[in-house]
């Protein structure tokens, strides 16, 4: 949990389109959306049209709560979806003692772990 991570994507067949942006999605076991990442938002980038095409989108930090999810991938040519592949693949996310208190919020309190420091 929290670690870096690097999502590779295949791409084949879209030659006949002059680019395509990649999107990434996670979603939780409901399928309710928790992060997504977007070549064209994150980074400006696009993959011009190909016959096979490979896309990495490194996450340096991921700090989600231990739980499978769901991963979906999106083409799209700038303004219309091209190609939409629901639960392409799964992400299993396992407990890391972060903080160093060996407790860890319950997913009720949301799917983020994110260090903070408190003062009294």
């Amino acid at each position: 949990a929290g670690g870096p991570v690097e999502f590779e994507v295949d791409l084949q067949d879209f030659s006949e389109l002059p680019y395509v942006a990649v999107t990434i999605a996670l979603s939780d076991e409901q399928l309710r959306r928790v992060v997504t990442f977007h070549s064209l938002i994150h980074s400006g980038v696009t993959v011009p049209g190909a016959t096979h095409a490979r896309a990495y989108c490194t996450v340096d930090a991921l700090p989600l709560i231990p739980g499978t999810y769901h991963i979906e991938l999106v083409l799209h040519d700038g303004y219309h979806v091209v190609e939409r592949l629901e639960q392409a693949a799964k992400l299993t996310v396992t407990f890391e003692d972060l903080f160093g208190t060996g407790l860890l919020p319950a997913a009720r309190h949301g799917y983020i772990i994110t260090p903070c420091r408190w003062r009294i």
